[in-house]
């Protein structure tokens, strides 16, 4: 996904220690004082690293708690433009199960309490429409693999102004 950033699928890149080995292209700089990522490992603040969306979840949340575990940044679909999520924010998540999971909302957006998120398949054959329990800025949506029924998880960051705003150079 990093080699094509204004691909349809959200990106993330996960905070590691850089022993400037990471200079491959799925390595990320941070100069967090000018506010962007550059491609590579150099003379960084902080080095990240592309990961597999799918599971990253594992690697920088702790659901149980609900807290975020590791410092990353997500870059929504089609956009070079991202946000850094800092250790030790509070989130908040659903799980949506079903014969099938349509999300309508994407990570990025805000949603309040009661807007339509996603239309979930049953096993009757009927379409049902779920709103939202939550408000807050949705932070990552992922398909819970290997599940039946089908999962999907949606994280939620109820502060905004934890984010920080994050260019791709």
């Amino acid at each position: 996904m990093a080699q094509n950033m204004s691909s349809e699928y959200p990106f993330i890149l996960i905070e590691e220690e850089c022993e400037r080995k990471n200079v491959d292209e799925h390595c990320f700089c941070l100069n967090l004082s000018q506010g962007y990522v550059s491609r590579g490992c150099e003379y960084c603040e902080r080095c990240f690293v592309e990961h597999p969306y799918e599971k990253a979840y594992e690697k920088t949340y702790d659901l149980e708690h609900e807290i975020v575990i590791k410092d990353h940044m997500i870059f929504p679909s089609r956009s070079l433009e991202g946000f850094l999520v800092n250790k030790g924010v509070k989130i908040k998540y659903l799980i949506l199960e079903g014969l099938g999971i349509d999300v309508i909302i994407t990570e990025g957006s805000f949603v309040k309490k009661q807007d339509k998120i996603a239309y979930i398949y049953t096993g009757k054959r009927e379409i049902r429409t779920i709103r939202s329990l939550l408000e807050g800025f949705v932070l990552y949506i992922t398909e819970l693999y290997g599940e039946f029924p089908y999962k999907t998880l949606i994280i939620f960051l109820e502060d905004i102004n934890s984010l920080r705003k994050i260019m791709i150079k």
